[in-house]
């Protein structure tokens, strides 16, 4: 009976030490993500809602969040 406890416990005490050390792989990799890259917004000249600026429709100097509204504000 010692013995069957004895095996169990030291099973119980592997997994445990599995799982420790899985979390701090997990960890270490969290820390090692890359920073997203940001962006420059810029100000639809229409509505006024920010874009991101590579997303932006661009006439000249303006911008805007859409092709409807740069139709809109240009008059097409």
């Amino acid at each position: 009976m010692g013995r069957i406890l004895f095996w169990i416990l030291l099973g119980i005490a592997a997994y445990a030490a599995f799982r420790w050390w899985q979390r701090q792989g997990l960890r270490v990799k969290q820390r090692r993500r890359p920073e997203a890259i940001s962006e420059t917004m810029v100000r639809c000249d229409h509505c006024g809602i920010n874009v991101p600026e590579s997303e932006a429709v661009q006439v000249g100097a303006r911008r805007f969040c859409t092709v409807e509204h740069r139709r809109l504000a240009t008059g097409e």
